[in-house]
């Protein structure tokens, strides 16, 4: 009795995992994709598939897929009744046929806290009398010697998609911890890494996994794609703005990486948005250009670092655990 099913749910005691069972998992395919190809999706059948998906995440790691659930309540709710799928359903179910192909099982967490194996800041800047938004961080961990940080403009391609606002600072806040999950990733492999942002909007974000503004859902979308991607057992949580230790460098002051002995790295922000597994975050809408094979990251630069990644699963205590 080592791999019982419950309700399509396999629960794995051997590999110490949950995960979707296959026969559920093609049902729910095959569902999603007769919906695609009708392109008729009725408010009824929304809140059934959106219950199924509701449950199918509690065996993905990470929050995959809470980003694509916006569309199906809306159409379970709208007043028109409309059944012609628009858009925005047909953008959330093709990616739900991604993660129900390629989603990664759902580990069962020991009960026992370890100590963080890596502990990121992140920053983010966008001065009134500056119209470049930056960002910045660094990652302390037990591998390495010195601080790893990195100071950067955000790119143009990615601030042309956003949604007009009085005051982007939020979005500028999200994107700097994606920036360090995606850059820093392929070495936080199999690791408890504990992530501390000083935005509010842009942590309760990241821990619900969902918004209803689509620039943020490709974000969130990338962030989450990259910590199953590695399962890295991720703990968010919020630092005050005075203990940030990456508010300088996000606002260009490189006094950490001359004076205190932290070493920089020069991540490429276009080519860690292209990892999105929907197709590049930063892409005008209407952009046929290809993205790159899946696993193929940014270039590092500059001396390897690392250490052989431990086993995933290390369970982090608190209120805003991400992975588990």
């Amino acid at each position: 009795w080592t791999r019982p099913e419950l309700l399509g749910v396999v629960v794995d005691f051997d590999r110490m995992e949950v995960e979707i069972k296959d026969e559920r998992r093609r049902d729910i395919s095959k569902d999603i994709q007769d919906i695609i190809d009708a392109k008729i999706l009725a408010p009824g059948h929304a809140s059934k598939l959106k219950g199924k998906l509701q449950f199918a995440t509690t065996t993905f790691f990470g929050r995959t897929g809470r980003a694509f659930m916006r569309p199906l309540s809306e159409r379970q709710y709208e007043v028109k009744r409309s059944q012609k799928t628009n858009e925005a359903i047909e953008t959330a179910l093709r990616a739900w046929l991604r993660i129900l192909a390629r989603g990664q099982p759902r580990p069962i967490l020991a009960k026992d806290p370890k100590p963080s194996d890596a502990v990121i800041f992140t920053d983010g800047a966008f001065e009134p009398e500056d119209p470049v938004p930056t960002v910045g961080g660094v990652m302390f961990a037990w591998w390495i010697e010195n601080p790893v940080g990195f100071s950067c403009e955000v790119p143009h391609q990615l601030l042309s998609t956003w949604i007009p606002r009085e005051n982007q600072i939020a979005l500028v806040e999200l994107f700097a911890v994606v920036m360090a999950a995606a850059y820093f990733g392929p070495e936080l492999a199999g690791r408890n890494v504990m992530f501390l942002v000083d935005s509010e909007p842009a942590l309760d974000a990241l821990v619900k996994g969902l918004s209803k503004f689509y620039d943020v859902i490709r974000l969130l979308t990338l962030f989450w794609h990259v910590v199953a991607n590695f399962q890295i057992n991720a703990y968010l949580d919020r630092v005050s703005t005075d203990a940030n230790v990456s508010d300088g460098v996000s606002r260009a002051d490189l006094t950490a990486f001359h004076e205190w002995g932290w070493d920089r790295v020069y991540p490429d922000p276009v080519a860690i948005l292209e990892q999105s597994p929907e197709g590049m975050a930063c892409r005008p809408k209407g952009s046929r250009r290809s993205r790159p094979e899946d696993g193929q990251g940014p270039k590092r630069r500059g001396k390897k670092r690392g250490a052989p990644a431990q086993k995933a699963g290390a369970n982090l205590p608190g209120p805003r655990e991400g992975a588990g």
